[in-house]
């Protein structure tokens, strides 16, 4: 067996790990709502206060419409003849005042309400705007992540055979110690030797570490971080 058989098994097995995190990386930003989930919280609320407004509208353009009524039915008593007494008459004109009155702070409220309620539409349609706006650029997103998912799994079923036809090469001993190194230490296991320092961690290898390893046949672990050498 070479070393060089398992560091070129290490180059499949460090592409396919890079295809794979890919994919999960783009499956969650796919599965990840947090953006679209705030959008439609935002509209949500301003929507309901939106809706409170139009409520206390409603209930002021009743009070008006009673208010009116009662302002109707005081001034039909005061013209329709029926009454002639001085003192009902200044009663009815001093109750018509006061329903006159409490119309026009009616009236104030409604203005200062409608105003609001302009203001509260805005808030709302820019939300309802915003929302459709992340709900396209995500749709558009999805296409174009989904494509490269797809790009992704097609190099991962040659990496997956090439990383195959690799591994019958290698003992199979020595194959499951490089599997079960893998497991403990994800990413480089099989580390070069250049300028006397193992790639891995950067620190300097013993001469007589190199010199073993060079004949890349026999098994030499960094002393250090405990990775394959590969001495070229």
């Amino acid at each position: 067996m070479s070393i060089r058989e398992l560091f070129e098994l290490q180059q499949f097995d460090l592409q396919i790990d890079k295809a794979n995190t890919e994919i999960k990386q783009i499956e969650h930003k796919l599965g990840n709502n947090a953006i679209i989930a705030g959008a439609k919280s935002l509209l949500a609320k301003e929507q309901k206060a939106l809706d409170s407004l139009n409520g206390q509208r409603k209930d002021l353009d009743l009070q008006l419409e009673n208010l009116n009524t009662k302002i109707d039915e005081t001034k039909k008593q005061m013209y329709g003849g029926k009454v002639t007494s001085s003192k009902e008459l200044a009663s009815l004109e001093k109750n018509a005042g006061l329903l006159e009155e409490q119309k026009k702070q009616l009236e104030a409220q409604v203005l200062v309400l409608m105003e609001q309620i302009e203001k509260q539409q805005k808030l709302a349609s820019d939300a309802s705007k915003s929302l459709q706006g992340k709900e396209s650029v995500r749709g558009s997103d999805a296409v174009g992540f989904n494509e490269r998912v797809q790009q992704l799994k097609t190099e991962l079923k040659i990496l997956t055979k090439d990383r195959q036809a690799e591994a019958v090469e290698i003992d199979t001993e020595e194959l499951a110690n490089y599997g079960k190194l893998r497991q403990r230490r994800p990413g480089v296991v099989v580390s070069k030797v250049e300028r006397g320092m193992c790639t891995g961690c950067r620190l300097n290898v013993p001469a007589r570490d190199i010199s073993r390893a060079r004949g890349n046949v026999e098994i030499v672990y960094c002393s250090s971080c405990g990775r394959i050498l590969y001495v070229i």
